[in-house]
């Protein structure tokens, strides 16, 4: 019983720690978030706005398309790959239309449609939400362990819903606010092929009769517009940009991310699916680079292949001579 309590002592102040500090990266205090009834925007990393000028040149872009082709047909299973250069336009794709079950990358609309709220009035960062039975939930996550009836502010469930992929913060907002809010939210932001329904968010590794699905493409033009400051305003895409910035863990597409760079990014992993989605924050421009897999055997092997697949782009991005031909990552490529 000692150790139990100490532990829930321990979990207890680590939640206060988030609430109060929300990012590690912005310079806020809890005072100022009741004070504002908003996190204030953050300057963007160090790198997250290049040079006019800073672009691929057409062959150097096209020999990473043709290279990112190569890599795709290794993938096995089912495949779709959006990659978009946040400087030219310029895109590449393989299958971005098709149907994906969407795993924990739904949390990033859920993210947006509670950010909605806020932005409108109906809902503020300090409102604290509880868990109760209904939605604590398995899977990622620390909040699961703490008793029924803890509050936590909606800033601390978000935090811990992105950062931790947390799925009982996840219940807890979708409760709140219910279904059929995010079904419409969802519509309203233009994403057609995404949904979400009770079944596509039970944690099963079985099949489920309704699944939750979206497409790379539209998840690129999500993380586009939160890029863009045009999702919801710009307030709320920095706080959801700075966010997916602080995801706790380092694989698949951060796996290899050179130091200096920066990512905004959400995983997916379920029901055979292993995705991630993200914006990379290069030294020679910045781009949306999306890698969804299914029914492609072992996680660690489809973990592999989407670290492989960012690390093409890496190499060229990172601006180096004869990257188009390198075979393994550089040497400063820093692992998990």
């Amino acid at each position: 019983m000692q150790k139990l309590k100490t532990r829930t002592n321990w979990m207890k102040k680590t939640a206060l720690i988030a609430g109060v500090f929300f990012l590690g990266g912005l310079a806020f205090t809890a005072t100022a978030m009741l004070a504002n009834n908003y996190l204030r925007p953050h300057k963007p990393h160090s790198v997250a706005t290049a040079p006019a000028n800073a672009a691929l040149s057409d062959p150097r872009w096209s020999q990473l398309t043709s290279e990112l082709e190569t890599r795709a047909k290794r993938v096995p299973g089912r495949v779709a790959i959006y990659l978009k250069d946040l400087n030219t336009g310029r895109t590449w794709s393989q299958h971005p239309d098709e149907l994906m079950p969407s795993a924990s990358l739904i949390k990033v609309p859920i993210m947006a449609a509670v950010m909605a709220q806020v932005s409108q009035g109906k809902l503020s960062l300090t409102n604290e939400l509880t868990i109760t039975k209904k939605s604590r939930a398995s899977g990622s996550g620390s909040l699961k362990w703490y008793r029924t009836g803890t509050k936590f502010t909606v800033a601390t469930l978000l935090y811990h819903l992105i950062t931790e992929s947390d799925n009982t913060a996840m219940r807890v907002l979708v409760n709140h606010l219910g279904l059929g809010y995010f079904q419409k939210a969802f519509a309203h932001m233009g994403l057609l092929a995404t949904n979400i329904e009770e079944d596509g968010l039970k944690l099963s590794s079985r099949p489920v009769l309704k699944e939750n699905y979206t497409t790379a493409r539209e998840m690129a033009d999500l993380l586009e517009q939160i890029y863009r400051g045009a999702l919801i305003d710009k307030e709320a895409s920095q706080i959801m940009l700075e966010l997916m910035k602080s995801l706790k863990h380092r694989e698949r597409l951060a796996k290899t991310l050179p130091p200096g760079w920066a990512i905004a990014h959400k995983t997916g992993l379920l029901r055979r699916a292993c995705h991630d989605a993200g914006i990379v924050f290069s030294p020679t421009g910045d781009y949306v680079l999306v890698v969804m897999t299914w029914k492609g055997g072992d996680y660690k092997g489809m973990k592999r292949h989407i670290s492989q697949i960012g690390n093409v782009t890496y190499r060229y991005y990172g601006g180096q001579s004869d990257l188009a031909t390198t075979t393994h990552p550089p040497s400063y490529v820093r692992g998990i």
